[in-house]
Order: structure tokens, then sequence, then C-alpha cells
């Protein structure tokens, strides 16, 4: 016979016989409680849990990949649905769906840039041989004009605004 008996918050089994037919064990357990058959041992893990949340110190962390190259690698798409911040951005390129914003955290517009006092967009080369910086106006098939800073054959420096049939 098979008895349990509960002995508060544990239970005692007595007389529980087992067998296996996959190994060579046959036993009979006596007058052992629940906790006898917990396991010996604790799972680790190398997050740490607080009570909002998880995180990492120790390493890198990969997503699709099993070789992360920084704090956090992701290889493939990611989708966001209630944003990104990055400080201190280094991309080779970028693409971005609906508003980016500079300087604000509520762009009104496609690109949005806020700031107190003098507001500048600054466009610098860093190459030796640059010949022309400016900013393009396309529609959906073809360059409507720019408006280019340059400097001239004589190192004057010229401002230009050109329409695509290059009449001013």
């Amino acid at each position: 016979y098979l008895g349990i008996t509960n002995t508060g918050s544990n239970f005692t089994f007595t007389n529980l016989g087992v067998t296996t037919t996959a190994g060579n064990w046959t036993g009979t357990f006596q007058n052992k409680n629940a906790s006898d058959f917990a396991p010996s041992s604790t799972v680790s893990s190398q997050w740490t849990t607080t009570s909002t949340g998880i995180y990492y110190n120790s390493g890198r962390v990969g997503i699709g990949t099993a070789s992360p190259d920084h704090a956090l690698t992701v290889s493939g798409n990611g989708h966001f649905t209630q944003g990104i911040m990055v400080d201190n951005l280094v991309a080779t390129s970028s693409y971005f769906l609906g508003n980016v914003g500079i300087g604000t955290t509520s762009p009104s517009e496609k690109l949005h840039i806020a700031g107190s006092g003098d507001t500048r967009i600054e466009l610098q080369s860093t190459s030796a041989n640059n010949l022309r910086d400016a900013i393009r106006f396309f529609n959906s098939s073809s360059e409507l004009g720019e408006i280019s800073y340059y400097l001239d054959s004589s190192n004057n420096g010229r401002f230009e605004i050109r329409p695509n049939n290059g009449a001013l």
C-alpha cells in the first residue's frame, strides 16, 4: 500500500515502491518527505532580477547571433512600437519610418530640429577636395533643385540657389 501523510507543509510517503524497466534499479522509499525529492542544486542565471526588470552586466548579449561583438548585437530587423533613444549614434546607414526629432521628443515633421537660442544645421565635408556642400530637393522621380555653398576658382565662398534646369 502507499501511505501519504500531510505533516503541515510537507507530505510523508510510506511504502512507496519504484520500479524501472529502463535501468537496473528497483527500490522502496519509506518515510520520505517531498523535500527529499527536490533537486540538490539550484539553477543559476547570468541575468539579475529586480522588482522592475532584469539586467546583465557581465558581457555581451546577442539577438539572432551567437557571437555578439558589442554590448548588444542584433542580427536582423527590429520592431519598436514605442520608439528608440540612441545617444552618440554611429551608423553607416539608417532608415527611419515616420518623423525624426533632434532636440525634441515629439517631432511634427519628417525632420524636426529644435534647440534653445540659435538652431543650426551644419554640412561639413571631410574631404580636402570638396567642391560643394548642398541641400538637394527631389520629387518622386527627379531632382527639383538645390541650395549650395562652394568655393569658386579664386577660392571665394559662393552661395547658390539652383533649380533643376540650371537657370537662376
